[in-house]
């Protein structure tokens, strides 16, 4: 039998090459700790691996001053998925990004992280001291205390109070607001049968510290301080003022209870001649229109429960003075008399000439 061969025909061109394909983005770095000089990166896998083995991963930085993005493992192979970068310049922003490598080439990279500043490591704070009682009254409670020793790197944005009824388990907050700005709270709306304890804590950037130690055991209660004025040192000398002008006497006022204020002067209705005004720390005396008979010493008494303050303020009006008294007849001659008189009561506030 002969055999012969047909004829050759020939197929379309053809490429040898591998059936994978390149793998898809990684997910986008997060950021899992900052330093002076570092910063940890993690970022999840990409969703397909394009048939290939993922061989390593490509990570790009950026500082935020700059538009070029810099290869930052050139000469190593990265087969986990969170990296730790160094190099870095403390005080510089920094965002990143991440291609996934197989044998078919480079995914595209990622999508780029957050901006990220290098600085030192923070923490939440330390605990601040006790709380401390600053002033009591039947209802409230007023406390201090002094901020923690260690702020953890990061400032102190404000504290958290808490306090307890005696004989109960339960703490809570007896301010409205997430924080307190001030390292100072007064309580209120408190019973006067019952006593308490407070403890505090402090807040920053990172979160809150520890509660300090609790306070001792609390009771709301009325103080009692015995009244005091205090004089300027205007005061303390003679009040000189023209007629016609007005008459200001202001002295500071304290006591605990607030004490009862009484203004007086010898021959004079102050309660119809004088504006008064009182509050709990001052008493005001106004006088308008001043004459003569506005002179003299003026006495302020203020009193409590526990006792009695007085303080006098000596006053000079300067004006005409007032009339002579006792015109007496002394001697008659032919031609003359001779009379006598006493001194006016009111001088005018200054000598006879």
């Amino acid at each position: 039998t002969l055999f012969r061969s047909g004829i050759a025909v020939e197929s379309d061109p053809v490429i040898a090459r591998n059936s994978f394909t390149i793998p898809s983005p990684p997910g986008e770095p997060e950021v899992l700790a900052v330093g002076k000089e570092h910063v940890v990166i993690q970022w999840l896998k990409p969703e397909t691996d394009g048939g290939s083995e993922i061989s390593t991963y490509l990570v790009d930085k950026r500082e935020k001053k700059s538009v070029r993005w810099t290869r930052v493992n050139k000469d190593y192979t990265i087969y986990d998925t969170r990296f730790k970068v160094t190099g870095l310049m403390e005080g510089s922003e920094y965002q990143f990004r991440v291609s996934a490598v197989n044998a078919a080439g480079n995914s595209e990279p990622s999508d780029s992280s957050q901006y990220v500043l290098c600085k030192e490591p923070t923490y939440t704070p330390g605990p601040p001291s006790a709380p401390r009682v600053v002033d009591t009254t039947k209802h409230s409670i007023s406390l201090a205390w002094t901020k923690p020793m260690y702020d953890g790197g990061a400032d102190i944005i404000g504290y958290v109070l808490e306090m307890q009824e005696e004989g109960t388990e339960q703490w809570y907050r007896p301010h409205t607001t997430a924080t307190l700005r001030n390292s100072e709270f007064t309580v209120t709306s408190l019973k006067t049968s019952q006593k308490y304890r407070f403890r505090v804590a402090a807040v920053n950037a990172n979160g809150t510290s520890e509660y300090s130690e609790s306070s001792v055991v609390i009771e709301p209660v009325e103080r009692i301080e015995i009244p005091d004025l205090e004089l300027s040192d205007d005061l303390k000398k003679t009040v000189t003022v023209r007629a016609g002008g007005s008459l200001r006497l202001m002295v500071s006022v304290s006591g605990r209870p607030a004490p009862i204020i009484t203004w007086s002067k010898k021959g004079l209705d102050l309660a119809s001649r004088a504006f008064i005004d009182t509050t709990d720390s001052y008493t005001l005396l106004i006088i308008e229109k001043v004459n003569r008979y506005d002179a003299g010493k003026y006495t302020i008494e203020a009193e409590n429960q526990s006792g009695k303050k007085s303080a006098t303020i000596q006053v000079k009006v300067f004006d005409t003075p007032g009339p002579c008294a006792a015109v007496k007849i002394k001697e008659v001659f032919r031609d003359s008399v001779t009379i006598t008189w006493d001194i006016p009561v009111i001088d005018g506030g200054d000598r006879k000439s």
